[in-house]
């Protein structure tokens, strides 16, 4: 019988990996909501550099991401893009200031920001409704006590976390009453949406990994009442 007693076998293996650079994310206000409302008398300003980020720097450290340029449409194809949209195409800088009395009430405008830094690009998008005289100016954030991650739209959170929301609000009064409206979304729906049930928290059939996002950034406000007089 043969052996390998005295026999020395030898082996290797080897692998490899790159390291390439994270994709940006770009947001274009607190909290990385879509939507916002603007009223006509009001100002509004779009500071992207403030919240997008470069996830392979520390978020308190200097992101040294750069607009370079904007854009601005409508959302409804049959409206005409009026003068004071197209000329936030030409807008130059880093910010840009959105006049509520200069923009028509009732419709809602599409305003997008490109970014760059070194090779990568991203944008930040964000519609803008004009409707009203003064709106609120909300913000939905996660409590410094969760667990969050910053997305283009809104944050992730790990399925095993307790997640705490809260709402800020710069132009309300101290006596301003907030209701929470929360929205659950699955293609799979007729509309894709529908508001959140008792039912669902209790079963845990639709809070899963697939529709924990979505539940996150479509918590909304649906009334404040008794808002500041926001310019006066």
């Amino acid at each position: 019988m043969d052996t390998f007693a005295d026999e020395a076998f030898v082996g290797e293996s080897s692998t490899y990996f790159q390291v390439v650079a994270s994709d940006l994310i770009g947001v274009m206000v607190e909290g990385g909501m879509t939507a916002i409302s603007v009223g006509t008398a009001q100002d509004y300003t779009l500071e992207p550099l403030v919240y997008s980020l470069d996830p392979d720097v520390d978020p308190v450290d200097p992101q040294n991401i750069a607009v370079v340029s904007w854009y601005c449409d409508v959302l409804d194809p049959f409206d005409p893009v009026d003068s004071v949209c197209q000329s936030y195409r030409t807008a130059s800088g880093s910010t840009l200031t959105i006049e509520g009395s200069r923009l028509i009430d009732g419709r809602t405008y599409i305003i997008t920001a490109n970014l760059q830094k070194d090779s990568r690009t991203a944008t930040a998008e964000l519609q803008v409704t004009i409707q009203g005289v003064f709106v609120p100016a909300a913000s939905i954030l996660c409590d410094p006590s969760t667990v969050c991650y910053k997305r283009k739209e809104g944050y992730t959170v790990l399925e095993s976390s307790r997640v705490s929301l809260h709402c800020k609000c710069d132009t309300c009064r101290s006596s301003a009453q907030y209701l929470w409206t929360i929205y659950i979304r699955d293609y799979r729906w007729p509309n894709e949406w529908r508001r959140l049930k008792s039912t669902d928290m209790l079963s845990g059939r639709s809070i899963g990994k697939a529709n924990l996002m979505h539940i996150i950034y479509c918590v909304g406000i649906k009334k404040i009442s008794n808002p500041s007089r926001v310019g006066h």
